[in-house]
């Protein structure tokens, strides 16, 4: 089954390698991506495949999703090396809107392959409307959401996966820290990278279909970045009662 979060279609297939399921898809989605080197999983710049075969396979495809709307935040375990298909609903940028996908931020490196997306209601060509954050402005983000939404999330206000940052909001965000996203405007056959520890959200103009997969390369996000990333997500496995202060 898919795991729904306001609209979007997640994960899918979602307890399957794609590759083992559908090996012809999985096939045609390899000679597709861009950057084949470091994309695919057998890219020789994408140190996953220079792993051992006998050694514990890298932890770069484990997703932490909400199962609903409210906390508490649900973890589960599944690995995606990609590919994962995303489908999304159309999305409002006013006040209060949840976006399409909300504010989190991976442990891995992302490609997002658009495949389909249906006109607007106005006939337009649609797309997906990306806000993606600098890793070294997590922590001013943190500030930002803490105190801006007090008491409405538990745990840390990124990875509870609970915000979009509407207009509003984005505007409130610069005028207080001076932080700003990389806007990017996604149509299909257009290929989004996504650095691990990098905030980011989506909200779509309309029906979208997307495919996901999950690298590991050298880049420039620092390893304390990186390693407080983790240090987060184990944090949030753990059973509330064993959670470090």
């Amino acid at each position: 089954m898919f795991h729904c979060i306001d609209g979007t279609y997640q994960d899918w297939p979602p307890s399957t390698d794609f590759k083992t399921a559908f090996p012809e898809l999985y096939a045609d989605f390899s000679q597709a991506i861009p950057m084949p080197n470091y994309v695919r999983r057998d890219g020789v710049l994408n140190i996953a495949s220079h792993f051992p075969s006998n050694t514990v396979a890298p932890d770069i495809g484990k997703i932490a999703f909400q199962s609903r709307p409210l906390f508490p935040l649900v973890i589960n375990s599944i690995r995606v090396l990609g590919p994962k298909m995303y489908n999304a609903m159309a999305s409002s940028d006013t006040p209060g809107t949840k976006g399409s996908t909300r504010l989190h931020m991976d442990m891995a490196d992302a490609v997002n392959v658009m495949l389909y997306s249906a006109p607007t209601p106005d006939g337009k060509p649609g797309c997906a409307v990306w806000d993606i954050y600098d890793a070294s402005d997590a922590g001013k983000i943190r500030d930002f959401l803490k105190n801006k939404f007090k008491g409405k999330f538990q745990n840390d206000p990124i990875h509870s996966q609970m915000f979009y940052l509407d207009f509003d909001l984005r505007k409130e965000l610069y005028e207080e820290f001076g932080v700003k996203s990389y806007r990017i405007y996604q149509k299909p056959g257009d290929v989004v990278f996504i650095p691990a520890g990098c905030a980011h959200q989506v909200r779509c103009f309309s029906l979208e279909l997307t495919f996901v997969a999950r690298i590991l390369t050298r880049k420039r996000v620092s390893g304390v970045q990186l390693g407080r990333l983790h240090e987060d997500c184990d944090r949030l496995r753990q059973p509330r009662e064993h959670r470090p202060l």
